[in-house]
Parts: C-alpha cells; sequence; structure tokens
C-alpha cells in the first residue's frame, strides 16, 4: 500500500493519541485495561524525553570551533559534536545528530555536561555519565551513551592532534 494512499493511512497526530483516546471499558477484564496502560507509557526518563523535545545546544560553532563526528555502523546513528575550546577548557558547544530518540537526548546531555570542563574531564567521560545525566536508558539504547563518549574523546583526540 503507497503511503500516499489516505483512504488507508492515520494521521500522526492520531496515532499519537490513539491509546490516549482509548475509554477504558469497565466491562474489560482487569489484564486488557492493564495492557492498554503499559503500551501507553513510556520506556524513557522524563528527564530523556526533555532532552529530546527541548534539545539544548543544538547546532554547530562557526570557526574556530574543533568537530568530531563519529557513526555507529549497527544501528547507522550519527553525532557530530562541535567545541570552542581555549586554555584546555570547554567554553561552547554544540551538536547534530540523526539517530533515535535516545542518540539525539545523548548529544544534548553530551554538551551540558562538557562546557565548562577541562579536556582531561572529557578524557574520563562514561557512558554511565551520559546514562546518568539523561536519567537511565534502557538496554536497548544504551549504544546512545557510548556514541557519545566515543565523539568527545574523538573530539579531544582532533585537540591534542592539533596541538
Amino acid at each position: 500500500m503507497p503511503l500516499t494512499d489516505k483512504k488507508h493511512s492515520i494521521a500522526l497526530d492520531e496515532r499519537r493519541n490513539h491509546y490516549n483516546r482509548l475509554p477504558i471499558c469497565r466491562a474489560l477484564p482487569y489484564s486488557h485495561a492493564v495492557m492498554i496502560t503499559v503500551v501507553g507509557e513510556s520506556v524513557y526518563s522524563e528527564r530523556l524525553l526533555d532532552h529530546f523535545r527541548n534539545p539544548r545546544n543544538a547546532g554547530e560553532l562557526e570557526p574556530p570551533s574543533v568537530s568530531a563526528e563519529v557513526s555507529n555502523p549497527a544501528c547507522g546513528d550519527v553525532l557530530r559534536l562541535s567545541a570552542r575550546i581555549e586554555n584546555g577548557r570547554i567554553l561552547d558547544a554544540r551538536f547534530k545528530a540523526r539517530g533515535c530518540t535516545a542518540s539525539i537526548a545523548a548529544g544534548s546531555a553530551l554538551t551540558e555536561w562538557i562546557t565548562g570542563r577541562t579536556l582531561e574531564e572529557v578524557k574520563q567521560l562514561t557512558p554511565g555519565d551520559i546514562e546518568l545525566a539523561l536519567g537511565g536508558l534502557p538496554d536497548t539504547s544504551k549504544h546512545a551513551a557510548v556514541l557519545a563518549v566515543e565523539t568527545a574523546q574523538a573530539l579531544v583526540v582532533g585537540v591534542l592532534r592539533r596541538e
């Protein structure tokens, strides 16, 4: 069925609100009502969803900034990080991401985490730090924190090579 076939398609807003509009019928067995509630819940933390819906520091910095881009070949997510650095300290950071909800949120959290820190501190960054900043990640999304850390470390290596 082609995507342009409006007769058989559901508008995005209708799909998003589908479970919110379902009346919970008292005649349904308890197990069915629980199933509907569970399907409507998010697997992500509120903090992660906030970073996804309202990304901080999105975009790129103008030169003389340094940038690094890393991709995850398994899932195709890409994170580009640019930073302005003076005297070994990150003064400003921006990111661009293409990927899942968790990867976009991780890019946002990463920029907040690295801004104001030294390159030595950024070298010590772990996926657990990013996960903590996001309020946790489900097992299927832990690759997002790894991608963020790898991008930060690639940025540090790029800076050290320039010096």
